[in-house]
């Protein structure tokens, strides 16, 4: 889900997204093997990262008061596939079972 957001908006192009990224990752992500290059590839990344981009972006957006990621966000939809769904069995019908 994380990886599906921070990618929808770096392919939004508000408030300069993809240059952001670039500068998250470089300041805060770890480093690619021997290399000195930051990962910059999402789904190579831990969620805590991901949620601390979203995060940050959002305030920089309400402080601006464009509101522009915000709405970006908010008309994300992430179509969970049969099985990936929480309270779902392999062919997407609803569990009857009690989750743990």
């Amino acid at each position: 889900f994380w990886i599906s957001m921070v990618k929808k908006i770096q392919k939004s192009g508000v408030t300069e997204s993809h240059t952001r990224w670039d500068d998250f990752c470089d300041q805060h992500a770890p480093s690619m093997g021997s290399s000195q290059r930051a990962i910059h590839d999402p789904q190579k990344l831990p969620t805590e990262l991901l949620l601390a981009f979203i995060a940050c972006a959002l305030e920089r957006d309400d402080r601006t008061g464009t509101k522009e990621l915000a709405a970006v966000i908010d008309s994300f939809q992430f179509n969970f596939s049969a099985g990936d769904a929480p309270g779902s069995t392999a062919a997407g019908t609803p569990r009857t079972d009690s989750l743990p």
